[in-house]
């Protein structure tokens, strides 16, 4: 079997995959949209958070706009990248100690993605656990993409089957999303709450049926645990 020719120039994604990747480009729009109105925040700790919240949707929006250009590797490899800043806001939000927060700016270093995972696994919150849960059982789902190049040029000869960009599409938009909610709980912002509440269920039923996770309870709105009363030095 051999390779196929290189391809220059502008590659359309199929329709179902464009109208889908517009689904998720509308969503990047109405994040950006809110946390462009939000004020300086007043620690450290929730500056780099809400950094880290910043950065996860560029990438969320990045990822949308390279797969409706059927520019599917590369939006792959900014899949790990966004599941690990999300989850690192998190961890600056609810878990990390000021001296780890304190080192993040000084000393580029910290915890990685499966380590922070572990961390709210042990710490039994509810509605983050389970995330850390789901992103432990993937294990490096997109590590290849995002580090060694090597499935993006496999996938030269594969390619990519439609279900597996809509299911991409569909876990960037979740971890958007998780992203938001915890800014909502940064800045105790209504417009943020609200925008999670409209965008958590369906996101919700949508996993449920292309990856028959559970469906959602009754009454459940997609926002986060309150964050914990930090006393940190500044």
């Amino acid at each position: 079997m051999e390779f196929p020719k290189l391809i220059c120039g502008f590659n359309p994604a199929s329709p179902v995959l464009a109208l889908r990747a517009q689904r998720s480009q509308v969503l990047h729009s109405s994040h950006t949209i809110e946390l462009l109105r939000l004020p300086q925040p007043k620690t450290l700790r929730l500056s780099v958070a809400s950094n880290a919240i910043v950065l996860a949707a560029e990438h969320h929006g990045a990822i949308a706009l390279l797969i409706s250009q059927a520019h599917y590797s590369t939006a792959h490899a900014l899949m790990r990248p966004l599941v690990e800043t999300t989850m690192r806001a998190l961890w600056l939000t609810y878990l990390a100690s000021f001296t780890a927060v304190d080192e993040l700016t000084t000393r580029p270093s910290g915890p990685d993605l499966d380590r922070i995972c572990r961390y709210f696994v042990k710490a039994k919150l509810q509605g983050l656990t389970p995330i850390a849960e789901a992103v432990l059982k993937q294990g490096n789902m997109f590590h290849s993409f995002a580090h060694a190049g090597i499935e993006q040029l496999v996938r030269r000869l594969r390619g990519y089957r439609e279900e597996e960009v809509l299911a991409a599409l569909l876990i960037a938009d979740v971890f958007a999303s998780v992203a938001i909610a915890n800014a909502a709980i940064i800045f105790d912002d209504t417009k943020l709450h609200q925008l999670t509440e409209m965008n958590g269920h369906p996101l919700a039923m949508e996993s449920h049926y292309y990856f028959r996770g559970p469906l959602p309870e009754p009454g459940w709105t997609g926002t986060l645990p309150a964050m914990p009363n930090w006393n940190d030095p500044k």
